[in-house]
């Protein structure tokens, strides 16, 4: 007879593969805050060599993410283009738009208009009631760009530079400005300049 013949099945264990599902969360936006309050260290250029520093303070209202009226005040002190002593107290209403509303770094374009108070002492002393002290009121507007930086959703640094010209409606007969140029004399009442601004705003 034949010789038996034997089956050998052999089965080959394949290594389990895991499979590891990774999901992309969408960055989650930041909420919109209505209302705000602003604190900023300026600096402001005059000229060549006119330069005054001091603080502003601003109250916010953002009725949209996108847009923002700010109301201001503040403070300034140094020497103008004439190396005159200047204390000056602006009030402003800005507008601001914004380019990312809901992220962490929003730029942002302003425009506004302002109105400002300056006590002048022309003989080049801080302001101390003796002198050629003289008063002055301007009004005028400012546009400039800036960024904002929120480090969580009611607080930011902000940043930015504006640029300003203004008039003179006192009544002050004498013009404030005077250069002597190799044709003449020239006066103007007219000033501008630039502001350079760095704080913090606080919102809910």
């Amino acid at each position: 007879p034949p010789p038996p013949t034997q089956t050998v099945i052999v089965v080959e264990q394949q290594p389990a593969v895991t499979t590891t599902t990774y999901t992309l969360r969408p960055r989650r936006a930041l909420p919109h805050n209505r209302h705000g309050l602003s604190l900023r260290l300026a600096g402001v250029a005059t000229g060549e060599n006119g330069s005054l520093g001091g603080m502003l303070a601003a109250y916010r209202f953002r009725p949209v993410p996108h847009f923002a009226l700010e109301f201001g005040a503040g403070v300034f002190g140094g020497e103008d283009e004439q190396g005159s002593s200047r204390i000056e107290t602006p009030l402003t209403v800005d507008a601001l738009v914004f380019l990312n509303a809901r992220g962490r770094w929003q730029p942002y374009v302003l425009a506004g208009i302002g109105f400002s108070r300056a006590r002048v002492d022309r003989e080049g002393d801080l302001i101390d009631g003796f002198g050629d002290e003289i008063e002055y009121a301007y009004v005028g507007g400012q546009v400039g760009l800036g960024i904002e930086w929120r480090l969580t959703p009611h607080f930011a640094l902000n940043a930015d530079v504006r640029g300003f010209v203004r008039t003179r409606i006192d009544d002050e007969p004498e013009p404030e400005f005077v250069r002597v140029t190799e044709t003449g004399i020239e006066t103007t009442d007219t000033s501008g300049g630039a502001l350079f601004t760095f704080g913090m705003n606080v919102s809910w």
